[in-house]
Protein backbone atom coordinates (compact mmCIF):
# COMPACT_ATOMS: atom_id res chain seq x y z
CA UNK A 1 0.00 0.00 0.00
CA UNK A 2 1.19 3.43 -0.77
CA UNK A 3 -0.76 6.25 1.09
CA UNK A 4 -0.57 10.08 1.10
CA UNK A 5 -2.99 11.31 3.88
CA UNK A 6 -3.37 14.83 5.49
CA UNK A 7 -5.42 15.70 8.50
CA UNK A 8 -5.34 16.74 12.42
CA UNK A 9 -4.22 12.54 13.30
CA UNK A 10 -2.30 10.32 10.62
CA UNK A 11 -1.98 6.87 12.66
CA UNK A 12 0.42 3.65 10.82
CA UNK A 13 0.37 0.72 12.95
CA UNK A 14 2.83 -2.03 11.63
CA UNK A 15 2.43 -5.12 12.51
CA UNK A 16 4.80 -8.74 12.01
CA UNK A 17 2.17 -10.81 11.34
CA UNK A 18 -0.27 -8.92 8.45
CA UNK A 19 -0.37 -6.08 6.41
CA UNK A 20 0.55 -1.89 7.77
CA UNK A 21 -2.87 -0.26 8.50
CA UNK A 22 -3.48 3.55 8.60
CA UNK A 23 -5.94 6.38 9.22
CA UNK A 24 -6.24 9.58 8.90
CA UNK A 25 -8.73 11.63 11.53
CA UNK A 26 -9.80 14.78 12.15
CA UNK A 27 -9.36 18.22 9.79
CA UNK A 28 -6.58 20.33 8.67
CA UNK A 29 -7.62 23.82 10.44
CA UNK A 30 -5.00 26.02 9.14
CA UNK A 31 -3.29 26.62 5.98
CA UNK A 32 0.14 24.74 5.88
CA UNK A 33 3.09 26.48 4.19
CA UNK A 34 5.89 24.76 1.93
CA UNK A 35 9.28 24.42 1.54
CA UNK A 36 8.93 27.99 -0.59
CA UNK A 37 7.44 29.84 2.71
CA UNK A 38 3.46 29.63 0.87
CA UNK A 39 0.59 28.00 1.95
CA UNK A 40 -0.09 25.03 -0.04
CA UNK A 41 -3.12 25.24 -2.59
CA UNK A 42 -4.10 20.82 -1.40
CA UNK A 43 -4.21 18.98 1.71
CA UNK A 44 -2.61 16.34 -0.70
CA UNK A 45 -1.57 16.60 -4.28
CA UNK A 46 1.05 13.90 -6.61
CA UNK A 47 2.10 15.47 -9.46
CA UNK A 48 4.90 12.88 -9.59
CA UNK A 49 4.74 9.30 -10.68
CA UNK A 50 3.41 6.86 -7.92
CA UNK A 51 3.75 2.92 -9.33
CA UNK A 52 2.78 0.17 -7.14
CA UNK A 53 1.71 -2.59 -9.39
CA UNK A 54 -1.42 -5.03 -7.95
CA UNK A 55 -1.06 -3.32 -5.11
CA UNK A 56 -3.45 -0.43 -3.63
CA UNK A 57 -2.59 3.63 -3.43
CA UNK A 58 -4.69 5.81 -1.64
CA UNK A 59 -4.68 9.62 -1.50
CA UNK A 60 -6.99 10.53 1.73
CA UNK A 61 -7.07 14.65 2.75
CA UNK A 62 -9.25 15.85 5.33
CA UNK A 63 -9.12 20.16 5.69
CA UNK A 64 -11.72 22.52 6.79
CA UNK A 65 -13.49 24.85 3.78
CA UNK A 66 -10.98 27.85 2.72
CA UNK A 67 -7.89 26.40 4.33
CA UNK A 68 -6.53 24.59 0.90
CA UNK A 69 -8.53 24.76 -3.13
CA UNK A 70 -8.44 20.83 -3.05
CA UNK A 71 -8.14 18.55 -0.53
CA UNK A 72 -6.97 15.73 -2.85
CA UNK A 73 -5.36 16.94 -6.06
CA UNK A 74 -3.80 14.32 -8.61
CA UNK A 75 -1.94 15.66 -11.48
CA UNK A 76 0.39 12.96 -12.22
CA UNK A 77 0.41 9.47 -12.71
CA UNK A 78 -0.49 7.08 -10.50
CA UNK A 79 -0.34 2.81 -11.91
CA UNK A 80 -1.33 0.26 -9.97
CA UNK A 81 -1.64 -2.18 -12.48
CA UNK A 82 -3.67 -5.45 -11.94
CA UNK A 83 -2.20 -8.89 -12.12
CA UNK A 84 -3.95 -12.67 -11.82
CA UNK A 85 -3.57 -12.86 -7.88
CA UNK A 86 -4.48 -9.33 -6.81
CA UNK A 87 -6.03 -6.28 -8.84
CA UNK A 88 -4.67 -3.10 -8.57
CA UNK A 89 -7.00 -0.26 -6.72
CA UNK A 90 -6.25 3.56 -6.24
CA UNK A 91 -8.66 5.78 -4.47
CA UNK A 92 -9.17 9.35 -4.08
CA UNK A 93 -10.81 10.39 -1.09
CA UNK A 94 -11.53 13.96 0.49
CA UNK A 95 -13.73 14.31 4.13
CA UNK A 96 -16.76 16.57 4.12
CA UNK A 97 -15.37 19.91 2.71
CA UNK A 98 -13.34 19.12 -0.25
CA UNK A 99 -12.44 19.12 -3.85
CA UNK A 100 -11.06 15.78 -5.30
CA UNK A 101 -9.49 16.17 -8.04
CA UNK A 102 -8.02 14.46 -11.05
CA UNK A 103 -5.77 15.97 -13.68
CA UNK A 104 -3.56 13.04 -14.84
CA UNK A 105 -3.19 9.53 -15.56
CA UNK A 106 -5.21 6.86 -12.93
CA UNK A 107 -4.07 3.39 -14.69
CA UNK A 108 -5.26 0.10 -13.20
CA UNK A 109 -5.74 -1.92 -16.11
CA UNK A 110 -4.50 -5.36 -16.53
CA UNK A 111 -0.71 -6.67 -16.94
CA UNK A 112 -1.18 -9.97 -17.70
CA UNK A 113 -3.77 -12.69 -19.08
CA UNK A 114 -6.58 -13.33 -16.16
CA UNK A 115 -5.82 -10.91 -14.38
CA UNK A 116 -8.32 -9.71 -11.14
CA UNK A 117 -9.88 -6.47 -12.55
CA UNK A 118 -9.17 -2.85 -11.07
CA UNK A 119 -10.70 -0.76 -9.45
CA UNK A 120 -10.52 3.57 -9.23
CA UNK A 121 -12.51 5.49 -6.56
CA UNK A 122 -12.50 9.01 -6.03
CA UNK A 123 -15.36 10.82 -3.41
CA UNK A 124 -15.51 13.91 -1.66
CA UNK A 125 -17.91 17.08 -1.68
CA UNK A 126 -17.02 17.45 -4.79
CA UNK A 127 -15.06 15.42 -7.50
CA UNK A 128 -14.01 16.09 -10.81
CA UNK A 129 -12.24 14.03 -13.74
CA UNK A 130 -10.27 16.31 -16.12
CA UNK A 131 -7.57 13.72 -17.18
CA UNK A 132 -7.77 10.00 -17.94
CA UNK A 133 -9.04 7.03 -15.28
CA UNK A 134 -8.26 3.35 -17.31
CA UNK A 135 -9.39 -0.03 -15.45
CA UNK A 136 -8.95 -1.84 -19.10
CA UNK A 137 -9.20 -5.75 -19.18
CA UNK A 138 -6.81 -7.91 -20.87
CA UNK A 139 -7.25 -11.45 -22.68
CA UNK A 140 -9.27 -13.78 -19.50
CA UNK A 141 -9.44 -10.37 -17.85
CA UNK A 142 -12.67 -8.46 -17.43
CA UNK A 143 -12.37 -4.54 -17.27
CA UNK A 144 -12.51 -3.02 -14.23
CA UNK A 145 -14.72 -0.75 -12.23
CA UNK A 146 -14.57 3.42 -11.74
CA UNK A 147 -16.96 5.07 -10.08
CA UNK A 148 -17.15 9.14 -8.89
CA UNK A 149 -19.34 9.81 -5.99
CA UNK A 150 -19.78 13.19 -4.48
CA UNK A 151 -22.06 15.40 -2.07
CA UNK A 152 -22.68 18.15 -4.51
CA UNK A 153 -20.91 17.97 -7.41
CA UNK A 154 -18.97 15.35 -10.10
CA UNK A 155 -18.03 16.25 -12.99
CA UNK A 156 -16.04 14.33 -15.92
CA UNK A 157 -14.81 17.17 -18.01
CA UNK A 158 -15.29 17.60 -21.90
CA UNK A 159 -11.16 16.55 -21.88
CA UNK A 160 -11.43 13.89 -19.89
CA UNK A 161 -11.33 10.11 -20.18
CA UNK A 162 -12.06 6.59 -18.73
CA UNK A 163 -11.93 3.84 -20.52
CA UNK A 164 -12.94 0.30 -18.69
CA UNK A 165 -13.02 -1.71 -21.65
CA UNK A 166 -12.66 -5.39 -22.10
CA UNK A 167 -9.62 -6.75 -23.59
CA UNK A 168 -9.70 -9.77 -26.13
CA UNK A 169 -12.17 -12.05 -25.13
CA UNK A 170 -13.16 -10.63 -22.10
CA UNK A 171 -16.07 -8.13 -20.93
CA UNK A 172 -15.96 -4.54 -20.22
CA UNK A 173 -16.35 -3.33 -16.85
CA UNK A 174 -18.88 -0.76 -15.07
CA UNK A 175 -18.83 2.93 -14.78
CA UNK A 176 -20.67 5.00 -12.00
CA UNK A 177 -20.85 8.70 -11.62
CA UNK A 178 -22.80 9.68 -8.79
CA UNK A 179 -23.74 12.53 -6.80
CA UNK A 180 -26.37 13.49 -3.91
CA UNK A 181 -27.03 16.87 -6.20
CA UNK A 182 -25.69 17.27 -9.54
CA UNK A 183 -23.52 15.02 -11.76
CA UNK A 184 -22.44 16.17 -15.85
CA UNK A 185 -20.48 14.27 -17.88
CA UNK A 186 -18.57 15.96 -20.73
CA UNK A 187 -15.92 13.30 -21.80
CA UNK A 188 -15.14 10.14 -22.81
CA UNK A 189 -16.74 6.68 -21.46
CA UNK A 190 -16.27 3.03 -22.90
CA UNK A 191 -17.12 -0.24 -21.55
CA UNK A 192 -16.42 -1.80 -24.72
CA UNK A 193 -16.13 -5.74 -24.82
CA UNK A 194 -13.27 -7.61 -26.34
CA UNK A 195 -12.97 -7.63 -29.85
CA UNK A 196 -13.11 -11.71 -30.12
CA UNK A 197 -16.36 -11.52 -28.01
CA UNK A 198 -16.82 -9.94 -24.93
CA UNK A 199 -19.86 -8.14 -23.46
CA UNK A 200 -19.99 -4.63 -23.37
CA UNK A 201 -19.51 -3.30 -19.66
Amino acid sequence: TVALGSGGEFKVRLRDDGPITYCVAGKVLESVVGPEGKPLSASVSNTGTITNPGGTVALTGDAARGVVTSVVNQEGVIEAKSFRIQGGKVILAGRDEGIVRNKGLIDVSAAEAGATPGEVSLTGEKVGNFGALAARGAEGAAGGAVSLTSATQTLVSSDASIDVSGGADSDGGSIAILSDSNATVAGTLTARGGARGGDGG
